[in-house]
């Protein structure tokens, strides 16, 4: 009867509908199995990622620490390298000071050398007028 087609198309339709909503469940749960593993892949990736930008951060940070110690190296050894040549103009100085006052302590000596050749001349010269004036002497007393 047609009622009983009716029924039986019913059947079938409900049965069509169950395995529809079967494979629309299957592929829903596929879809969600594809979504989770996608999903931990990211935040395995993630993971990496943020393993990588703070390993960077360190390294990063360790540079930054060198770069300040160098610089503050090479300030150290530009001051040395001023007070160091300070001291060499300091002593470039004192050694012209000191030639200056060996030349002059040089020409002092050979004045005091040619006053004393000077006196012994003079001295020389008095002792021969002393001398003669006692040969003189000597002789007036022979005379008188």
């Amino acid at each position: 009867t047609a009622a009983e087609q009716a029924v039986d198309r019913a059947r079938r339709d409900a049965a069509a509908a169950v395995a529809a909503q079967s494979a629309g469940e299957s592929e829903l749960g596929s879809a969600l199995a594809a979504a989770q593993a996608e999903s931990q892949s990211l935040a395995a990736g993630l993971a990496q990622a943020q393993a990588a930008t703070s390993s960077a951060e360190t390294r990063a940070t360790a540079a930054e620490e060198a770069l300040q110690e160098a610089q503050a190296a090479t300030s150290a050894a530009e001051t040395r390298a001023t007070a160091a040549e300070e001291a060499l103009q300091e002593a470039w100085a004192a050694t012209s000071a000191a030639e200056t006052r060996a030349t002059g302590a040089e020409e002092a000596l050979q004045e005091a050398q040619a006053a004393t050749s000077a006196a012994e001349t003079r001295a020389t010269g008095a002792e021969e007028a002393l001398q003669e004036a006692r040969a003189a002497t000597s002789a007036a007393e022979t005379r008188a």
